[in-house]
């Protein structure tokens, strides 16, 4: 009896293993070069993989290791890493490997298993490596997030909105979705960010859209996250036409890579940061040619919505006039469509071939002066060397400026910088080829607050009062008639 049940046993194992076998799927992967060639002092390796028959299908952002790799220094000091597999919906397939701090600074190469990988779900892998691939470990903080798939659905009633990160790494990095940085909090091994809806609707473009998550190192300038999938937002909304007239000139002297700005008669819409490529305008020049020219929309607080465009063409230049109705329809923002009017302004714009930067983003937002006499703010370009003079008040002396890295200028803003003035929205000025000042209009204004502004009276009580005692007096000459 005990024969026969060794032999059904010996049977079931054997059926088993073959049934497994024929349900594991072989996966060969191929590397295609590594995301980043660093890594910080405790962060991941992340590299891409080409599926050849597309056969990975299992959606896996756990970040759980399943093998190991070598890491070998210039000294031939070998360490082993923990490495896996992350894909994420509508993603690219990666490799990660964690680096952690017990391993030093220094140049490495990398070196997957030959060895076919088993033990992941119903799978045998197999990693196809022909080159080496090499990175430089720095002893240095960088941040390192990662997360599963998130979607935004934007809703009437709701103005802030929510999205989570796991840490690998975090030292308080400036997280930015799109080019909008967002207020973020720590909470034990998670990072929350919340970003405001008028951000939302400033550049969304159609009602799906999909985002990158980015950080701002000083070192690596501005870097797209390969572990956290692109958030999705979906915003269904009524579009509203809007009828442009383009009113005036408002900056008129330009350099390559920079913009002349016009005015417009819309001034009651929400704020908007259009793509550079949607929008061609024609221009004409004083050697009597005409040519297209990439324009945008910008709408900012405490201003109308603004047409801003860059100009290529050497000298004096112009708007052609437009005859008829010229519709942009969907692909702008979200909300709007837009209907530029016919118009002839030949105010003229002054153009110098002179290579210069376009600014992709400026912090903070807000530089409030109540509790600090000075702060510094930050703008992210290609060539900070190329932006100079800059200033928000002309009748002072220039900001002190000084580029960190290689695509950051910080400037220092002393509050004695805005003597005289106001609280309110400025825009930043810079040096132009006319020895002159221009203003910057591809960015947002920044707000200053110099002193607290008054608390306005709570008059909700008095009218309270006012409707309670108008309330008796109907009651009585009611009983009275």
């Amino acid at each position: 009896m005990s024969k026969m049940k060794s032999y059904f046993a010996i049977l079931f194992l054997f059926i088993f293993v073959k049934c497994f076998k024929e349900n594991t799927m072989e996966v060969k992967l191929t590397i295609k070069y590594l995301y980043e060639s660093y890594v910080g002092k405790k962060g991941t390796l992340v590299v891409q993989v080409i599926d050849e028959y597309s056969s990975f299908d299992i959606i896996d952002t756990s970040k759980t290791t399943y093998f190991t790799s070598v890491v070998t220094n210039e000294e031939l000091n070998s360490y082993d890493i923990n490495c896996g597999f992350f894909h994420s919906k509508n993603e690219y397939l990666y490799i990660f490997c964690n680096i952690d701090d017990n391993i030093p600074k220094g140049n490495y190469s990398i070196n997957f298993p030959e060895e076919p990988i088993t033990n992941y779900r119903n799978y045998n892998i197999i990693i196809y490596q022909e080159e080496i691939l090499e990175f430089e470990k720095y002893d240095l903080d960088l941040v390192d997030l990662y997360s599963d798939n998130q979607t935004i659905i934007i809703e009437e009633n709701k103005e802030i909105y929510e999205l989570k990160f796991k840490i690998t790494s975090y030292h308080q990095e400036r997280i930015l979705f799109y080019s909008i940085f967002m207020d973020c909090s720590q909470e034990e091994d998670e990072l929350i960010c919340f970003i405001n809806k008028k951000y939302l609707e400033a550049i969304l473009t159609t009602k799906e859209s999909r985002y990158s998550i980015s950080y701002i190192s000083y070192v690596f300038y501005q870097r797209v996250f390969p572990l956290i999938p692109r958030i999705d937002i979906i915003y269904d909304v009524q579009k509203v036409d809007l009828y442009i007239g383009i009113t005036k000139l408002i900056e008129n002297i330009t350099e390559t890579n920079r913009f002349i700005a016009y005015e417009t008669n819309i001034t009651d819409i929400n704020n908007l940061y259009s793509n550079l490529k949607f929008i061609s305008i024609n221009f004409e020049n004083e050697d009597g040619n005409s040519y297209e020219q990439s324009c945008l929309f910008r709408k900012y607080d405490n201003s109308p919505l603004l047409l801003v465009c860059q100009i290529n063409k050497e000298g004096i230049n112009w708007l052609k006039e437009i005859n008829e109705e010229k519709i942009i329809y969907d692909d702008l923002n979200v909300k709007y469509n837009f209907r530029i009017q016919p118009v002839k302004n030949q105010e003229k714009i002054k153009y110098k071939k002179e290579q210069c930067a376009y600014i992709y983003w400026v912090y903070p937002p807000v530089l409030d002066f109540t509790k600090n006499d000075s702060l510094t703010i930050e703008y992210g370009l290609a060539n900070p060397n190329s932006l100079n003079g800059i200033t928000f008040n002309e009748d002072v002396k220039d900001l002190t400026c000084q580029n960190i890295g290689e695509e950051v200028k910080r400037c220092i803003v002393p509050k004695s910088h805005f003597e005289g003035k106001e609280n309110g929205y400025y825009f930043m000025k810079h040096d132009n080829h006319l020895e002159g000042k221009s203003f910057s209009y591809e960015i947002f204004p920044i707000k200053i607050i110099l002193k607290n502004s008054p608390i306005p009276p709570d008059n909700s009580k008095g009218n309270a009062n006012l409707f309670h005692f108008s309330f008796y007096i109907i009651v009585i000459i009611l009983i009275m008639i």
